[in-house]
């Protein structure tokens, strides 16, 4: 589980499930957004600190996943139509280079677009956010 540091009333939590779902702790009655995640149960999440609408999960299935969950950020829509758009998007990008179970994901400390994993063998790997994903949040705060 996480807060989001940017919605102090919502929370992600994974499950044993594979589901990723966020949630308003004020009205903790059904989820914000249930997404199935992952094929096994999901070890790791982590809303980015700047740019919330950014979650990693990583899982027993050996894989990350990076997700756009817009509709769920503290980003603000800007017309009707792009809050119809933000349910579509979702993942972003698959990675699946480990041979074991992923543990644990954190961001980068000094930049909002890297990110990090270790798997249960202390694999640890590094990534970014991809550049057309970085483009268009940054565009959008204009």
């Amino acid at each position: 589980v996480q807060y989001n540091a940017n919605k102090m009333h919502h929370l992600a939590s994974g499950g044993d499930d594979g589901m990723l779902k966020v949630w308003d702790m004020r009205r903790f009655v059904s989820p914000l957004a249930v997404v199935e995640a992952h094929d096994h149960w999901i070890s790791s999440i982590r809303f980015n600190p700047f740019h919330d609408q950014l979650m990693l999960s990583s899982s027993t299935d050996c894989t990350v996943k990076l997700w756009n969950l817009l509709a769920v950020s503290s980003a603000a829509a800007q017309n009707a139509q792009e809050l119809e758009t933000r349910a579509s998007e979702a993942l972003l990008r698959t990675l699946n280079e480990y041979e074991d179970s992923v543990y644990s994901t954190a961001w980068s400390a000094c930049t909002p677009w890297v990110f990090a994993s270790v798997s249960y063998n202390g694999r640890v790997l590094m990534h970014q956010v991809p550049k057309d994903t970085k483009h268009k949040i940054l565009l959008s705060q204009h």
